[in-house]
């Protein structure tokens, strides 16, 4: 069972007094995403570039996003790792797991069979065990998906210097980028951290019109010693841990800021 600690998510007005407090020379990155299943390693990159970091889970659950399923590495290559759902079009907070006691074993089964020889499996599995029991009871996917994720920040080191804030306890009234910036003023916040696909719909004057500059990730595909012969790029968290341990890779930098120019 996930203690309150590993569930570290601030309110909005301990985040609002942290936020004004934060020593940045007066600027505050936000960063914000749905809660996705077990993400890779690129979204935990946009959350250590964050200062504020916000789970979008009032936002409508997509087949095409990884909100219930990600890939892990198996002996026949990358393989769709599923959690199931009663699929009904309405938002992620609001999509119930169908995950039993059978399913999960069943999903504990193919992590054992496929990461046992990992270098770091002892250490990683009972973790990702934990999280994965307590799917039974979550109730409903955002739910899940954010506690986990949390989890892996709090073993990542992450949860000390990130404000982490829900979407649905914001009031926010609009969508797309008008959303995104009403967001950023209610918070305070100088800058979005955006993915760079993203770049397709962003209104970049719309930004620098309210005083925001957008800064886009420079994330690069994490390379790491994967189990067995095995080699592939951008696998769930899952896969990491299991090969790497809870430490992030040393060529991360904290440097976002710096590269704000480059979008104007």
């Amino acid at each position: 069972m996930m203690t309150e600690t590993v569930q570290k998510e601030l309110t909005l007005k301990e985040a609002l007094e942290q936020s004004i407090k934060k020593d940045n020379g007066g600027k505050l990155i936000l960063a914000s995403h749905q809660p996705d299943f077990f993400p890779w390693m690129g979204y935990f990159y946009k959350i250590f570039q964050s200062d504020v970091f916000v789970f979008s889970d009032n936002v409508q659950y997509s087949k095409s996003g990884r909100h219930n399923y990600n890939q892990i590495l198996t002996g026949n290559g990358p393989m769709k790792f599923t959690l199931p759902i009663h699929y009904h079009p309405v938002n992620l907070n609001e999509l119930e797991l169908a995950a039993d006691e059978f399913v999960v074993e069943k999903m504990l089964k193919t992590l054992r069979q496929e990461y046992s020889k990992a270098a770091h499996y002892e250490e990683a599995y009972p973790f990702i065990e934990s999280l994965l029991r307590t799917a039974t009871k979550a109730g409903d996917l955002a739910f899940f998906n954010k506690t986990c994720i949390l989890a892996f920040c709090d073993r990542f080191g992450l949860n000390d210097r990130v404000l982490f804030l829900t979407s649905s306890d914001l009031p926010l009234t609009k969508r797309r980028d008008p959303r995104i910036i009403e967001m950023c003023e209610y918070l305070g916040a100088t800058a979005y951290y955006s993915g760079v696909a993203a770049k397709d719909y962003h209104i970049e004057e719309d930004y620098r019109a309210h005083g925001i500059d957008l800064i886009y990730s420079d994330y690069e595909p994490v390379v790491y010693p994967q189990v067995g012969k095995r080699s592939a790029i951008n696998m769930c968290v899952i896969d990491y841990v299991m090969n790497c341990g809870f430490v992030l890779p040393q060529e991360w930098k904290r440097n976002a800021y710096d590269r704000k120019e480059e979008t104007k």
